[in-house]
């Protein structure tokens, strides 16, 4: 048996059960209830598993029927209304409402009310009460209650039992946290009381409690804290109750006759179902637009940052290796680049900091920081801006003191109100920074000699995006900025002005102890001098070096690039890398620097080595991850390359650890000819550029490891070949093929490789849109699942079943979806 008709079967037995269910909720004329089941139950499956259910529902409605005693003919015509109303109501969803998998956008809401919940219904209710009439079953009088009831009944099942089934069979996990469980206990005891209250204690005509919008509260609750299924379910739960209360005679929809009161619920379970269902449609929404933003500021991070640093690193490589001739405009336009990347790095910075406050999760840090060294840090940025207006700035440090805060943070809060300061104040003025303490505050202010600020403005100088008179150009996010780094250390910051004198904005932060005194000092705004020559060429080499490195196809080659550019600058004569191995030793890499002529055996040698933890230069390094310097290598104990260092003339050696997260990636070797005692500022400089490479080196192992599991993977997927499985990118174009996929539809890889997915689906999908509503579900969601008419190169089709789902990286960034489809036979 296929697999669809074991889903047919199951869809015929679920119809069934449900429908006698619902008619032990009292029945007019036997018939139609206040609630029908499988009325939502039909246009969920569906929706869920597509048209070729529908000889369930017509074989469901007509066992159902014949089992209750209806006609076979009068059986036959409520068959076809009901298969008609599911399979119209199925199509309006995703013809007019863009349903894929998800009932999730207000527009479904709008247009299950108006289809599946009016129109189509309504033809269901029509068809089954004329088929009744037409077989004797009902008379004329009794066609109205008869077919209200049964229209009523429908449309409630469409808009909750539906939503209800499809919310289900869409929960990724049930896993709730304490917290979560304790909220649906109090929301479970609360709807449990409220429902005893209102449906099943006697009523007298001044209770106020008698009224069933006394739930409405408990429905939004739960539709708000647990989405549409929170929503739905508690629904589904107080319309069971109130249609069981109703039938045995209690609750506020008892009347003289039972289709009044079923008109009555009715009336209220559709007010209820439709208010959740907005309510919920309007927070899925919302969570949609939090998570869109999410990923706009990982694009920005990352996608955008990260361009953003290697053109900062070529700018700054450009510049240093100008030659003597350059012209002056060639330099000013360097430097131009260069500023014009600082602004939008900070410009990225600030818009980033604006989302964090939006959302409460402004990141602060501390740790115990001295004041002094923050200031100046503050002020170094902007000496040059200060130059340019004429502006002086003077630091009053009346006390250095520690205290804990997050040093970067506070910086950017002093560097915001210094800029400020020194944009506000005109030529020849001075800005003045202060920082003193007492026993329970540290206190910061920034004193400007500018146009003043009107008193009417100062309660709008920390909202978001508010420009001062005078301003210029700026994001207007700076204040805020600094008011919420400022509130995260516990603190406060406020602002006092005079128009035509100046400001002054002060903040405190929660003080440690003092230590020592300090002078009031002037700093003067000078450019700061030049760094050292010598070793000085390295560290000035650092950022193309590392962009060297990020460039590198692989971490062999990057290190070949490094231990380069480290002989060219330092004159030591070779170099080589060593990595560890998953023996536990260190294995020389294929990398080699040679600086000079007969390294050959020396080299040849260390191929041929292993050193463990402890043994050799490079393994003394690697234990003890730190550098190890030798003047003297023929005499190194435990020295295997002993004989040909000597013969090579080898006399220096240092080992430098290329650590991350405290593990040794590497350990480079550097060799010179000559005896020379270790140099502490050549240690610093490979220090420095060790640290920085580690990050880099483990980016790039990781990429190297992903492609190795990309390549196994890819021959596991190339051997299956009862699924398709397909790789697109971004926008929808497939990136790999498999042979499961080339079986199903005919194509080649190389005939499909870089076309749009949609050239499988048939024109009337295309013409939709349903495959790009398939992707942004996936995109959302993280997975869709899919059933539909496909096509084949030779233009057949094939009914298949279909997962899309969304691949995302550790840090939740989107880099394409993986599709798998099966053909239903």
């Amino acid at each position: 048996m296929s697999r669809s008709a074991v889903q047919v079967a199951a869809l015929v037995v679920v119809y069934v059960v449900a429908g006698r269910l619902g008619l032990l909720f009292g029945a007019v004329n036997g018939v139609a209830t206040s609630v029908w089941p499988p009325s939502g139950i039909a246009l969920a499956a569906l929706l869920l598993r597509g048209y070729r259910l529908w000889p369930g529902v017509a074989a469901g409605a007509f066992a159902l029927n014949a089992w209750i005693g209806v006609p076979p003919l009068a059986a036959l015509g409520i068959a076809f209304g009901s298969t008609t109303e599911a399979l119209l109501g199925a199509y309006a969803l995703r013809r007019f409402g863009g349903f894929c998998t998800e009932l999730d956008r207000l527009r479904h809401v709008i247009v299950l009310l108006i289809f599946p919940g009016v129109l189509c219904s309504l033809l269901g209710a029509t068809i089954g009460t004329t088929s009744l009439l037409l077989a004797g079953v009902i008379d004329a009088a009794d066609v109205l209650p008869t077919g209200r009831t049964w229209w009523l009944g429908d449309a409630a099942s469409n808009v909750i039992v539906a939503p209800l089934v499809l919310t289900w069979s869409k929960a990724r996990s049930l896993r709730l946290a304490r917290a979560q469980v304790a909220e649906i206990s109090a929301l479970g005891a609360l709807m449990g009381t409220l429902s005893g209250v209102i449906f099943f204690l006697p009523r007298w005509p001044e209770n106020p409690l008698g009224l069933p919008h006394f739930l409405f509260p408990v429905f939004v609750w739960a539709g708000l804290r647990f989405g549409v299924l929170g929503g739905v379910t508690s629904v589904a739960v107080g319309c069971f109750v109130a249609s069981w209360a109703t039938v045995h005679g209690y609750g506020p929809f008892v009347h003289a006759t039972l289709v009044d009161g079923f008109t009555r619920l009715q009336l209220f379970i559709a007010t209820s179902a439709l208010t959740i269902l907005i309510v919920g449609m309007a927070n899925a929404e919302r969570q949609r637009a939090i998570r869109a933003r999410q990923e706009l500021l990982a694009i920005v991070s990352h996608d955008l940052r990260n361009p953003l640093g290697a053109i900062k690193l070529s700018a700054d490589v450009l510049r240093t290796r100008l030659p003597d001739v350059a012209s002056v405009h060639v330099e000013r336009h360097c430097a131009l680049v260069g500023r014009s990347l600082d602004r939008m790095t900070r410009l990225l910075g600030d818009l980033l900091d604006a989302a964090a406050i939006t959302s409460g999760r402004i990141s602060v840090a501390p740790h115990v920081e001295r004041v002094q060294p923050i200031v100046h840090e503050a002020v170094d940025d902007l000496l040059a801006q200060a130059t340019a207006k004429k502006v002086q700035i003077r630091v009053v440090a009346v006390e250095d003191f520690e205290w804990s805060c997050d040093r970067a943070r506070v910086v950017q809060v002093l560097a915001n109100l210094i800029g400020n300061a020194i944009k506000f104040t005109g030529p020849g003025g001075t800005v003045t920074i202060k920082a003193d303490h007492d026993e329970t505050d540290a206190r910061f202010s920034v004193t400007d000699e500018g146009i003043g600020i009107e008193r009417a403005a100062l309660r709008h100088v920390f909202d978001r995006y508010w420009h001062g008179a005078g301003a210029g150009a700026g994001t207007g996010l700076g204040l805020a900025i600094a008011k919420a780094i400022v509130e995260g250390h516990g603190g406060k910051i406020c602002v006092r002005s005079t128009v035509g004198t100046g400001s002054t904005f002060s903040f405190t932060l929660p003080a440690r102890r003092s230590t020592d005194r300090g002078a009031d000092e002037e700093i003067a705004t000078e450019e700061p001098p030049p760094p050292p020559s010598g070793e000085g060429e390295l560290f000035r080499s650092l950022p193309s070096l590392i962009l060297s490195l990020v460039n590198a196809p692989d971490v062999d080659s990057g290190l070949g690039l490094v231990l380069e550019r480290i002989g060219a600058a330092t004159g030591w004569v070779c170099g080589q890398a060593w990595l560890p191995g998953a023996d536990g030793a260190l294995h020389c890499s294929p990398t080699w620097y040679e600086g000079a002529p007969g390294l050959g055996p020396f080299r040849e040698r260390s191929e041929r080595t292993t050193f463990l933890p402890g043994v050799g230069l490079p393994g003394r390094a690697w234990q003890a991850k730190e550098h190890v310097w030798i003047v003297d290598l023929p005499s190194e104990p435990q020295a295997p390359r002993r004989a040909e260092a000597e013969a090579a003339g080898l006399k220096t050696g240092i080992a430098m650890p290329i650590c991350e997260g405290g593990e040794v990636l590497a350990v480079i070797e550097l060799f010179m000819r000559d005896a020379i005692d270790e140099s502490a500022r050549l240690v610093e400089v490979l220090s420095a550029m060790a640290a920085q490479l580690g990050q880099v080196i483990r980016r790039k192992m990781m990429e190297e490891q992903r492609r190795e599991s990309e390549a196994r993977f890819r021959r596991v997927v190339d051997a299956i070949t009862d699924y398709g499985i397909v790789m697109l990118d971004l926008d929808g174009n497939v990136t790999t093929w498999n042979a499961g996929a080339e079986a199903m539809t005919g194509y080649r890889a190389e005939e499909v490789i870089g076309r749009h997915f949609t050239t499988f689906y048939t024109r009337e999908e295309r013409d939709r849109g349903t495959p790009e509503r398939e992707l942004e579900a996936a995109r959302i969601e993280g997975r869709a699942e899919i059933d539909g008419w496909r096509t084949r190169k030779d233009g057949s089709r094939f009914w298949a079943s279909c997962i899309i789902t969304a691949i995302r990286d550790e840090r939740a960034e989107l880099h394409g979806f993986a599709k798998i489809v099966r053909e239903e036979r």
